[in-house]
C-alpha cells in the first residue's frame, strides 16, 4: 500500500511542480479560501490565537479578514513548495529578490564553532532551507519531523536534499547532530510551539506562555555554537526577501535546568517579534 501511494502521489507532485507560478498563486489562493470557508477546526484555532494576541487592538472583523488571509499565505506556499521539486539551483536562487545580512553569516563562520541557523515554521521554510547551500555555499544538516505520509515523506525529503542539504530525523537526532558538531557544519533547526512535555520548557512566546522544544536550548549550552536567526518573507511580487541575522547574544550559563529555559525565552523573543511584524506567514491554525 505505501508503495502504491508514493507511486500515486510522487506523479501528482510532479505534474502540480509543472504549473506556472502564477497559476499556483491563483490555485492556492482559491484553495485557501475554500479551506478557511470549510475547515471549522483550524478556523476557529486561527481565529482564537489572533484574538488572544490581537483582539485587544484589532476588531473582530480585522482578526477573520487576517485569519481568513493566512489560511491563503500558506495553501499558495504550497504549491511553491511543490515547484521546487523541477527547480534547477538557479531558478531557486531567482526566487529571491534579496537576500541581507550575509555577511552575519560569514562573521560567525569565521569564528570556526558550529552555526545553529534558527529558524521557524514561517514564510516558506522549505524554500529558505533549499536555497540556503547556494546562498551560504554550504550545505545545512537540517532537523526535522518525519511526515505523518511515509510516502509524502520519501517525496518531500527527494525535494529537500536536491541542493545538498542532509536531513536529520528530530526523532533521532543526537548522534547526527553531534557529528556535524564534531566537522562544524552549519545546522538548521525550527522552534516549535505546543510540543510533548518531554521535550519542551515553559517560555514567553507572544506575550504568553508556551510549551517550546527545549532541542536548542540544550545544543546550544552543551556545544556553545553561533546561533544565527534566519527568515524569509514573501514580497508584494511573489518573491522573496532573505533575511540573515546577527549571532544571538546569549548570557552565560550558570545553571544548565534554569538557563533552558532562559535560552528558550531568547529564541522565543526572536520569533515572536518577527511574527508581529509579518503575522500572516505564521502558523495561526496550529495549536
Amino acid at each position: 500500500m505505501e508503495k502504491f501511494l508514493y507511486v500515486i502521489f510522487y506523479q501528482a507532485v510532479t505534474i502540480l511542480s509543472f504549473l506556472p507560478k502564477s497559476a499556483g498563486k491563483k490555485l492556492g489562493t482559491f484553495l485557501g479560501r475554500l479551506w478557511y470557508a470549510a475547515d471549522k477546526k483550524h478556523r476557529f484555532m486561527a481565529i482564537h490565537n489572533l484574538t488572544k494576541i490581537y483582539g485587544k487592538k484589532l476588531s473582530r472583523k480585522e482578526i477573520k479578514r487576517l485569519a481568513r488571509k493566512n489560511f491563503i499565505f500558506h495553501a499558495v506556499t504550497l504549491f511553491e513548495i511543490l515547484r521546487l521539486k523541477r527547480l534547477s539551483n538557479d531558478q531557486i536562487l531567482d526566487e529571491f529578490d534579496e537576500i541581507e545580512g550575509i555577511e552575519n553569516y560569514r562573521q560567525a563562520k569565521e569564528t570556526e564553532k558550529t552555526i545553529f541557523i534558527l529558524s521557524a515554521h514561517f514564510g516558506n521554510w522549505e524554500l529558505m532551507a533549499l536555497a540556503a547551500p547556494l546562498i551560504l555555499g554550504t550545505p545545512l544538516n537540517v532537523i526535522a519531523r518525519k511526515l505523518d505520509s511515509g510516502a509524502m515523506d520519501k517525496i518531500i525529503k527527494i525535494i529537500r536534499v536536491k541542493t545538498g542539504n542532509i536531513i536529520i530525523d528530530k526523532k533521532q537526532n543526537t548522534d547526527m547532530v553531534r557529528n556535524a558538531v564534531r566537522k562544524k557544519s552549519s545546522i538548521g533547526i525550527l522552534i516549535d510551539q505546543r510540543s510533548l512535555r518531554s521535550s519542551s520548557v515553559i517560555a514567553p512566546f507572544m506575550g504568553f506562555n508556551a510549551k517550546t522544544n527545549k532541542g536548542l536550548a540544550i545544543f546550544d549550552l552543551r556545544y556553545k555554537p553561533e546561533i544565527v536567526p534566519v527568515f524569509s518573507y514573501r514580497l508584494k511580487n511573489g518573491k522573496y526577501k532573505l533575511k540573515i541575522f546577527p549571532p544571538v547574544k546569549r548570557p552565560e550559563r550558570k545553571n544548565f535546568k534554569e538557563d533552558i529555559v532562559k535560552y528558550t525565552s531568547i529564541y522565543n523573543e526572536i520569533l515572536s517579534k518577527e511574527i508581529d511584524e509579518n503575522t500572516d506567514h505564521w502558523f495561526w491554525f496550529h495549536d
